[in-house]
């Protein structure tokens, strides 16, 4: 399971915490490190490869059919975004 943002393309890449939002950039400390020319550029791409094995697309069609429970949940918990 990776949770950190990631971008990596053959020769660059960063890793960190950084969400793009209002309060992301002002009132958190959020951290990213940018790699390039490193050995550790492959590391990472091949563990997001072999991530994206094991992983599966959920359709458009599949989440607007998700049960009427996680859809009550979401809208809930949706209540709370602005506090995280």
């Amino acid at each position: 399971f990776i949770h950190a943002k990631t971008i990596i393309n053959e020769d660059c890449g960063i890793v960190g915490t950084i969400n793009m939002d209002y309060r992301r950039f002002y009132l958190h400390y959020e951290c990213g490190v940018f790699m390039c020319n490193s050995d550790v550029i492959s590391t990472i791409k091949e563990d997001l490869l072999k991530t994206m094995e094991e992983c599966r697309e959920v359709t458009y069609k599949e989440w607007k059919n998700r049960p009427w429970h996680t859809k009550l949940v979401q809208q809930i918990l949706n209540l709370f975004a602005t506090l995280m």
